[in-house]
């Protein structure tokens, strides 16, 4: 998405944009997307703590689709993998932490 946008930005200069105005207008719109995704994370984050209290790590990494994201949470006694889906987690697996000797 953010590479696509600076193809796109360039391609509308190269038409005949003024190049300041259409690259503030590019980073403001990516600086409201990444604001909109770090609020998105925070929420799962959010929702994490709340589904696990004895979270100790969770892991939110972001996919290409907007809404999917992959988790790894650890937790005093297990790690759970899994998804968070729009605004439902979904746990795939679940391990005990076995001790490394």
């Amino acid at each position: 998405m953010i590479f696509s946008a600076h193809v796109l930005a360039i391609i509308i200069w190269f038409a005949g944009a003024e190049p300041g105005p259409t690259f503030i207008t590019l980073y403001v719109l990516l600086a409201f997307y990444y604001g909109l995704r770090f609020y998105m994370r925070h929420q799962i984050a959010k929702k994490l703590r709340k589904q696990f209290p004895d979270v100790i790590k969770p892991n939110i990494s972001p996919t290409i689709s907007f809404t999917h994201w992959h988790l790894a949470v650890t937790t005093e006694k297990y790690f759970h993998v899994g998804r968070a889906i729009g605004e439902e987690i979904f746990i795939y697996d679940t391990f005990d932490k076995v001790p490394i000797p």
